[in-house]
């Protein structure tokens, strides 16, 4: 018999499902005082929701709403413009999944 792919118990339960699409992301600068730019790749086309949180988890800025992106490398550019200083999630998301990055706002 061929052997049995080994799966880690997260990928079983259905997450984690993004973090394999998604090969690397990073925001820069952060510190931001404007504007910040999220770059990531992706291994294949995937539709993503990006938007900011402040910590009540209260959505403050729209970057992309049900966008497809096809496999490659993106920038998509995060208006921090009028967000009082402080620290902020930017939130990935497809489907159920979700990877968080931390964008701080300093002037």
């Amino acid at each position: 018999t061929a052997p049995k792919k080994k799966v880690s118990s997260n990928q079983s339960r259905g997450q984690g499902s993004l973090e394999r699409v998604m090969v690397r992301n990073s925001i820069a600068p952060n510190p931001t005082s404007s504007v910040a730019s999220l770059l990531f790749e992706l291994q294949e086309k995937t539709k993503l929701d990006i938007y900011v949180t402040d910590n009540l988890g209260r959505t403050v800025r729209t970057v992309a709403l049900n966008k497809f992106y096809q496999q490659g490398v993106w920038n998509e550019q995060i208006n921090a413009q009028g967000l009082p200083d402080g620290v902020y999630n930017v939130v990935i998301q497809s489907g159920r999944n979700r990877i968080i990055k931390k964008l701080v706002v300093q002037r």
